[in-house]
């Protein structure tokens, strides 16, 4: 780790967490976001806004083209005004108060310099320091969780051949160090043994500084779950299909057969719907296949062997900018598994994949129902009434 909070500024701090992927962050924004109380006793505010990932605020209020797609995204273009009296009007508080301000978004780390300046300007009317955070994952480790979230939301192995997910270092810290300063840009390394008691936001609070002892025994909460080699297996093939418009072919016919039931049917619209969040009945079938369970998910061999080129000219930068030498860190290359492995299914993964599918066949109603009440908070409606919240008190 590097760039800790020793040399911390004297006065009430703005910490701006900028991820980056696959780093905790959505672990670290559900803690802070739950917890006010505990994160007030360590002189710490979190702003509650519209929701616990600061992201969307920061692109409807300071991002050169404010996102256009998306009923959440366009709510939040539309509430700027609110949005930006409502955050305005929290520093200030804060600031009265003599409180640290913590604020979490991955949006950061892709805003280009002009987006940051914006951030920065309206910031320092009330905070004289500012600071922001980044942690950082090796890249092999990276893209294997990576991928594993690109699967579930909708995403195939081939894709990652044409596009393999890297860090962009470089690209992405730059901006924050010509408009922050170098000084105030603080790196942390999220891998295992470097994680203050194996923990991300421990490993926040570390680097952040200062006394936070109330929050000792906090720890993020575990959100993202890893998925198995064969529910990622399954997923990718169904995923390659939707995107052709056309049943698969490399799935077993017991797999095959459960996929075309006239309910598990009705909920793909015959392989043409995706499994996001914008059909909440492709999202059942979604959430039921990374159930499947099975080996542990493995990055494949072409796969890794792309992100390690790709990722040559940003880890060699981070180390020389910051001292994080992530290839000490990272994890080997898997020579044993490759993208043909990804059509082969042993008896024991159709077993796996037809029990999982089985009860839900067998109970639509019941499932279906159940996730319908999971999924009936969208986020759409939260900003919805975070927005009305704020115009009322304006």
């Amino acid at each position: 780790m590097t760039n800790d909070g020793a040399r911390a500024a004297t006065g009430p701090t703005l910490f701006l967490h900028a991820g980056m992927p696959k780093t905790g962050t959505t672990a670290i924004q559900s803690y802070c976001q739950k917890n006010p109380r505990p994160l007030a006793a360590a002189g710490l505010a979190y702003p509650g806004l519209v929701n616990g990932n600061h992201g969307g605020l920061f692109e409807a209020l300071f991002a050169e083209t404010p996102w256009r797609q998306g009923s959440t995204r366009q709510q939040l273009v539309e509430g700027r005004d609110a949005l930006m009296s409502g955050l305005d009007d929290f520093l200030a508080r804060r600031r009265r108060e003599g409180l640290d301000v913590l604020m979490s978004g991955e949006a950061l780390s892709v805003f280009k310099a002009p987006s940051l300046e914006r951030l920065k300007a309206f910031a320092e009317r009330h905070y004289d320091n500012i600071v922001v955070i980044v942690l950082v994952r090796p890249p092999q480790a990276l893209a294997r969780s990576a991928t594993q979230q690109n699967i579930k939301s909708g995403r195939s192995f081939q894709q990652f051949v044409e596009s393999p997910p890297t860090p962009a270092l470089r690209a992405r810290l730059r901006p924050m160090i010509r408009v922050f300063g170098k000084e105030n840009v603080r790196v942390g390394l999220y891998h295992k043994s470097a994680l203050v008691e194996g923990d991300s936001l421990q490993t926040l609070f570390h680097i952040m500084g200062g006394d936070r002892s109330a929050l000792a025994d906090a720890r993020a909460p575990r959100v993202n779950t890893s998925i198995s080699l064969t529910a990622a297996k399954l997923l990718s093939i169904f995923n390659a299909a939707v995107q052709h418009r056309s049943p698969p072919q490399d799935l077993p016919a017991p797999v095959m057969e459960r996929l075309t039931h006239p309910f598990i049917d009705s909920l793909h619209e015959g392989f043409t719907a995706p499994i996001g969040v914008h059909n909440e009945r492709a999202a059942l079938l979604g959430t039921t296949m990374t159930r499947v369970p099975g080996p542990k998910y493995q990055l494949q061999r072409e796969i890794a062997e792309l992100v390690h080129t790709a990722s040559r000219l940003h880890v060699g930068w981070l180390d020389k900018a910051f001292g994080i030498d992530l290839d000490r860190y990272d994890d080997p290359v898997d020579e044993s598994l490759g993208l043909a492995d990804m059509t082969v299914f042993a008896e024991e993964e159709i077993e796996a994949i037809t029990q999982t599918l089985d009860p839900v066949i067998a109970n639509p109603k019941k499932h279906l129902g159940h996730h319908l009440r999971l999924h009936n908070h969208r986020s759409g409606d939260i900003v919805r009434r975070s927005l009305k919240r704020l115009g009322a008190r304006a």
